[in-house]
């Protein structure tokens, strides 16, 4: 019989969970990696090639009313919201396939104080544990077993205990296990298995909707097949509350129940979308190895997301199936990336791709059947362990923080060279089997999109953006990597965008020895009129020539950068497939100035910091008090000033101590540079900056409203006068809905006398993570704001604007500035 073995099943699992430390915990206590991966990070774990996209139908279950506020203590009666899977199957003593079938469940479980029991119906079966019923011998301090056992019968109900820390122990959510066996005298044993979810889920109200959302979970499940096993392992799930986009994945043992020996691993990866209303996920979860691929479903729990639990099935076409559970608890504090720059915390991110797939005749170097695709990709990045995972079309991978060499298959993220939103990468697989050498080569751009609401719908701007790819042509006996430079111009008043640069391609040999082709690169695409992205055609001047679909986004608080993706071909059927990535350069005339900015931190006692200087060779600038010059400085202001052998450095920084508006966390840089080689006469070139302790993602209130009252800074020019500007700001803030509006009243003083230069006020702005971007209008002129909350509760705001207003005569007002602002009382 096979009694001995299928009884043990889940008990040994979640003994092993809980023996090891998991989810928990477990990921979270992995020491953070304070940069991205390296340049080349090779050897990633694949999972399936055919897991696919998601395009989950979110829906709903009904909602029973919380009556038990945790589960550490439920004092009343209550029928459980819960998510379940299962799968049922026959095993035989001579273990032949169990012909088991995987799939979601309808479970009912409910509790009675009454009695101190639970009842759990599947709608096929239906069946109550009492207390009477626990197996004192296989229940510990984290996990309770009920069983039913008779002759020809055995039924266990493991319940995995509440707690405040530790693997599988949680205040909101559970896990459970319900497992019927059915033994006939010949041995074989009728199997149901049901794995579920349950506890006080999130109310759909309370669910977050901005920032991210990090969880350390534990993965438990059971596979069938011609024996029953175990699956135990854990990771990490994250979250985009914006978007609702969730991504899991971790690491997977296989245990044989009968020995207790692990006898396989791999790693899972699930791809899911919260509802945009409501408190329910759904996707698709998939293991490497065995390649099962099937469905994930769940839910947040807790008053505050503060949990997670969600079931999953999975299948394959050789008879396997497994179903488990996915639960755990948020890691930490969320504070978001500023930039990708310096990545700290777990975050996902999105953008376009394109894959070129060539096979190669190793006998003659032959190309056969080369192609293109383009599609969405996504790049999740798990501060715990450093690892990078990239889901690009059908394809999915995990890239270790430390690689291990000699993997067919190689992650390459590009340099960024001063940009700070967008990013460049190319993943490249190479297989060779009978003959034939098959090479799949990813170029995608990712990082962090503007808003729709944050793109410019005015002015113009220039972008320095840079080519990278791969491409497939007859001459060679494998891929060539291409790369290239140029300019691309966006006018956001008409949504014309046009890009050209200088492209080659380089091939190299097995000596060794590099050749290169020299050509050209020229596109066009048009901007969506009400979201941020766009689409169009590129054409690559190499070979024959090669065309194909443009498609890509803006990236940054304001359109800062850009990023974009194209599939190409050429009329030989060769293929092509290419990123393009870049900032705003000198050319940029929206609102009159670049808005590619620098990032300024720090204090008067330590220094200040100063990066993302275009022009400097200098990656890091440091202030301090030898470079202060008092002559200069004044109450409000201290003027710091440095020479670089690439020009001069000088920063008006408020002091928010002294200054007009008494601050504690936020203050504004006015930043300037001026190159060593420009003309007599020349303007430096001018930022505003606010900085200062931001209010991080999970620091940001979810609930209320509130009013913000500041003062104006910033330099002006109308014609051939300057002005230096003054006036008074307001911001209303409602954090329920997440939304933000305000208004500036703008005044200046220069040479000419005093000017009124009117209101711009903005409305609707959406709040994300930390911050918002609105689109000014009023006394016209239009212009941005884009802005930030400060302190650990958003006591105050900063934010840097810039306007155009042309007057009645013909002229016009070029306005840049900062406001900093604080919470009425």
């Amino acid at each position: 019989m096979r009694r001995a073995i299928l009884l043990p099943t889940m008990v040994s699992a979640l003994a092993m969970v809980t023996a090891c430390s998991g989810g928990g915990g477990g990921v979270a206590s992995t020491p953070a990696a304070p940069q991205p991966a390296p340049e080349a990070s090779p050897s990633p774990t694949p999972v399936p090639s055919a897991t696919p996209t998601p395009t989950p139908g979110i829906v709903a279950k009904p909602t029973t009313p919380q009556i038990n506020p945790n589960l550490l203590t439920p004092t009343k009666a209550e029928s459980f919201d819960n998510y379940a899977s299962g799968f049922a199957g026959t095993f035989y003593p001579d273990a032949r396939a169990c012909g088991c079938l995987a799939a979601a469940r309808d479970l009912t479980i409910r509790f009675d104080p009454a009695n101190g029991g639970y009842t759990v119906s599947d709608g096929t079966n239906t069946e109550t544990f009492l207390p009477g019923d626990v197996d004192s011998t296989q229940s510990n301090a984290v996990l309770r077993v009920y069983r039913h056992a008779s002759a020809t019968s055995d039924y266990t109900l493991t319940l995995s205990l509440p707690g405040t820390s530790g693997a599988l122990s949680y205040s909101y959510v559970g896990a459970g296990f319900w497992q019927r066996a059915d033994i006939a005298t010949t041995g074989e044993s009728a199997f149901r298995f049901n794995a579920f979810t349950y506890g006080v889920e999130t109310p759909d109200a309370a669910q977050p909707r901005i920032g991210n959302g990090a969880y350390a979970v534990d993965l438990v499940g059971s596979m069938g097949f011609g024996m029953l096993e175990s699956l135990v392992g854990s990771g990490t799930l994250q979250i985009d509350f914006a978007s609702g986009k969730i991504v899991t994945s971790g690491e997977v043992r296989q245990v044989s129940t009968a020995s207790g020996a692990t006898t396989g691993s791999s790693a899972f990866v699930g791809l899911a979308q919260l509802g945009a209303s409501n408190n329910v996920f759904a996707g698709i979860f998939a293991f490497s190895g065995g390649e099962l691929a099937g469905a994930l479903d769940g839910r947040f729990y807790g008053p505050a997301a503060q949990e997670v639990g969600a079931a999953w099935s999975a299948s394959n076409a050789d008879g396997r199936a497994a179903a488990g559970v996915l639960i755990g608890r948020q890691s930490g504090a969320q504070t978001g990336n500023a930039s990708l720059a310096s990545l700290t915390a777990s975050q996902i991110f999105t953008g376009e791709a394109a894959t070129l797939t060539a096979r190669y005749v190793d006998a003659s170097g032959e190309l056969a059947a080369p192609s293109a695709a383009a599609q969405p990709v996504t790049v999740s990045y798990d501060a715990a362990s450093g690892n990078y995972l990239v889901i690009s079309g059908a394809r999915t991978g995990i890239f270790p923080a430390n690689p291990v060499a000699g993997s067919p298959d190689q992650l390459t993220l590009d340099a960024l060279n001063g940009m700070r939103y967008v990013r460049a990468g190319r993943w490249t697989t190479t297989t060779a089997a009978n003959g034939i050498t098959t090479s799949v080569t990813d170029a995608f751009a990712f990082g962090m999109m503007t808003p729709a609401g944050s793109v410019p719908r005015t002015g113009s701007a220039s972008y320095a953006v840079r080519l990278a790819g791969s491409l497939a042509d007859a001459s060679k006996p494998g891929p060539l990597a291409v790369t290239g430079s140029g300019t691309l111009t966006a006018n956001f008043a008409s949504g014309a965008i046009t890009t050209s640069g200088s492209a080659s391609a380089a091939f190299t040999n097995a000596a060794n020895a590099t050749s290169t082709t020299n050509g050209s690169f020229t596109g066009s695409a048009t901007l969506s009129s009400n979201a941020n992205s766009f689409a169009g055609n590129l054409s690559l001047a190499l070979f024959g020539g090669y065309n194909g679909a443009l498609t890509g986004h803006f990236y940054g608080p304001a359109a800062d950068e850009v990023g974009a993706a194209a599939a190409l071909t050429d009329a030989s059927g060769e293929a092509a497939a290419v990123s393009l990535v870049g900032g705003k350069g000198s050319s940029t005339l929206a609102a009159g100035r670049v808005l590619a900015a620098p990032d300024v931190s720090g204090d008067a006692a330590s220094g200040y910091s100063v990066t993302g200087l275009p022009g400097m060779s200098e990656t890091l600038v440091l202030l301090t008090a030898a470079d202060r010059e008092a002559i200069t400085s004044d109450v409000g202001f201290d003027v710091y000033r440095k020479t670089l052998a690439a020009g001069t450095v000088q920063a008006r920084i408020y002091d928010a101590g002294k200054g007009p508006l008494a601050l504690s966390y936020a203050s504004f840089a006015e930043l300037a540079t001026l190159a060593s080689d420009a003309t007599a006469g020349s303007d430096p070139q001018r930022w505003y900056l606010p900085f200062g302790q931001r209010t991080t993602a999970d620091q940001m209130p979810r609930t209320g409203t509130a009013s913000y009252a500041g003062q104006v800074f910033g330099t002006g020019t109308v014609g051939a006068a300057s002005y230096t500007l003054g006036g008074t700001s307001s911001f209303a803030v409602d954090f329920a809905r997440a939304s933000a509006s305000g208004r500036l009243a703008i005044t200046g003083i220069g040479a000419a006398g005093t000017r009124d230069f009117g209101s711009l006020g903005f409305t609707g702005a959406g709040i994300s993570a930390n911050g918002f971007t609105g689109a000014l209008s009023g006394s016209g002129g239009s212009g941005t704001l884009t802005g930030w909350f400060f302190g650990p509760q958003a006591q105050e705001i900063g934010a840097r604007f810039d306007t155009v207003q042309t007057f009645s005569n013909g002229d016009k007002a070029v306005l840049n500035g900062a406001t900093l602002a604080k919470k009425a009382p």
